[in-house]
Formats: C-alpha cells, sequence, structure tokens
C-alpha cells in the first residue's frame, strides 16, 4: 500500500467533502475522507477500464 500526501485547493477540499457526505449516504456508514478518495479512485479507473474495452471491440 502506498500512502499520498498532496495539497488541495480549498474548492477541491469542498468537492472531497461532498463526496465524502455522498458515499456516506449510499453506503450507510460514515466514510472518511481517505475512504471515499479510495472508492471514488476505484470506481474511476474501473469505468475507464470498461470503456477503453469497449472501444476496443
Amino acid at each position: 500500500m502506498k500512502n499520498i500526501n498532496i495539497k488541495i485547493e480549498d474548492d477541491r477540499h469542498s468537492d472531497l467533502v461532498y463526496i465524502t457526505s455522498y458515499y456516506s449516504k449510499i453506503t450507510g456508514v460514515r466514510l472518511s475522507q481517505a475512504q471515499a478518495l479510495q472508492r471514488l479512485l476505484f470506481e474511476t479507473a474501473n469505468k475507464f477500464r470498461k470503456e477503453e474495452k469497449s472501444d476496443k471491440e
């Protein structure tokens, strides 16, 4: 597992708070910002993989 430590703009932090709240609401469990980022990255990467796969077919 890798750790990342990045600075983000205030607007992006507001986005992260919104995303964390969204994922917490749909899962019924309060997620941390790190967990929300992990889920967002996972879902986005899978979406891109599916798009690439369908483009190759």
